[in-house]
């Protein structure tokens, strides 16, 4: 009686996943499991065991212009390994390769007529030590086949001497050139500027993002956010001053983006609440935008918190983000653009897109393609692809692993 009771439930097992797959190809959605990749750092066994745990499920809505997302789907877990994947945008699989540890933020460049690559890599097995080292990723940079060229790391500087080996944050880069690039840091060290009306102890640690411009093997500018009190000041998470007992992070810079039209840095200062400009010669602040202090007054409506991916995408300058403004506040992330008047300190038109997924939970990503948003959701498991002016949704593609960010690539010579 107990093996006819199992084989029974298996058999009804077995027809329930006939009867969904049935159902998903009814609804024209693509199931997929990754299987392949290559890795001259894994062996065989490692690769499919990596591959085999990321799934998704893609589903076209609409037409939607043709190229790749890039993902780096991973499982937040001690020991757990990366994976870089390619996917069209019919939602198959182009190419997969496992990196040894957990991976972040893969993603493609066009420097001087070349297709170069980027992921940051963790550089140990435990992606829980920020509270106590600080950042611990290093930029690892691919050629067009995503053959590794070379590792970049932090250079010390003034006084700045990194520990852990010199390792950088593994939220942004600016790649100008093979041997020009923009960098960043979570420094921890104990502070000596802290106002004193925050009542902070002596020896209170904190992590201070720290960016370094390094052209041909040199570091030509630095910027030290520790210089600017207000910071911890206006800081509305981890800013229990008086508390010894660990490593605080009150700013969390987690994404830069380079104004073309002057050069500057727009910076996402995400415990803040706030994004901010500084120049990119003096390290002045030239405006900010949010958080308690903003240059810019914001319709209450248009106020962000817990914001991601922070990006220049055009004249005025328009600023571009994911407000992953935490539950209960907004049950669902969105897209918001400002345009900015610099000069007088006024915003002078909004968009603003629900994303009817769930809320990407401070993380994610949004790019601008033709009419399009190319989200990526972040702890919410998506990609999807949402019209920039009709919010139609053309495209999603659900997870069963998290990928910080999606990017999106019109073409990727050197993987077909």
């Amino acid at each position: 009686m107990e093996l006819h009771i199992r084989i029974k439930g298996i058999f009804r097992i077995g027809v329930l996943v006939v009867v969904s797959l049935a159902l998903c190809c009814l609804a024209g959605i693509s199931v997929y499991t990754l299987f392949k990749g290559r890795s001259a750092k894994t062996n065989n066994k490692e690769r499919l065991e990596a591959a085999s745990r990321f799934r998704y499920n893609f589903h076209v809505y609409d037409s939607v212009k043709k190229g790749y997302l890039l993902l780096s789907p991973y499982k937040a877990a001690k020991g757990a390994k990366g994976l870089l994947t390619v996917v069209d945008m019919s939602g198959k699989t182009i190419k997969s390769v496992v990196t040894k540890n957990e991976a972040l933020c893969f993603r493609q460049w066009k420097l001087g007529g070349h297709t170069r690559y980027s992921y940051f890599e963790a550089a140990t097995m435990d992606t829980s030590s920020f509270s106590k080292i600080g950042s611990d990723y290093e930029l690892v940079v691919l050629d067009s086949t995503l053959a590794e060229i070379k590792r970049i790391n932090l250079l010390p500087f003034l006084n700045f001497q990194p520990v852990n080996k010199l390792r950088i944050d593994g939220h942004d880069v600016i790649m100008i050139s093979d041997d020009h690039f923009i960098i960043y840091s979570g420094y921890p060290e104990t502070s000596g500027n802290l106002p004193g009306y925050l009542l902070a102890a002596p020896n209170t640690r904190v992590i201070t993002p720290v960016i370094e411009e390094v052209k041909d093997g040199k570091i030509i500018w630095q910027w030290d956010a520790g210089k600017f009190p207000e910071f911890y000041a206006n800081s509305f998470f981890s800013n229990t001053f008086s508390d010894t007992g660990k490593t605080l992070d009150p700013i969390h810079m987690n994404s830069m983006s380079l104004d073309p039209c002057d050069s500057n840095l727009v910076l996402s200062l995400v415990n803040l609440n706030q994004v901010v400009k500084i120049s990119r010669k003096t390290g002045e602040i030239l405006w900010r935008l949010g958080g308690r202090n903003s240059d810019f007054a914001i319709p209450t409506d248009l106020i962000f918190a817990g914001q991601h991916h922070v990006t220049v995408c055009g004249p005025g300058p328009t600023i571009l983000m994911l407000d992953d403004s935490p539950t209960p506040w907004r049950k669902r992330s969105r897209v918001l653009e400002f345009v900015l008047d610099e000069h007088l300190k006024k915003i002078v038109s909004t968009k603003s897109t629900r994303i009817i997924e769930r809320n990407a939970q401070r993380r994610g990503s949004v790019q601008i393609v033709g009419d399009d948003y190319i989200i990526g959701g972040g702890c919410g498991k998506f990609a999807t692809v949402v019209g920039r002016n009709d919010h139609r949704k053309k495209m999603v593609m659900y997870m069963n692993q998290q990928s910080y960010r999606v990017y999106y690539a019109d073409a990727v010579p050197g993987l077909k």
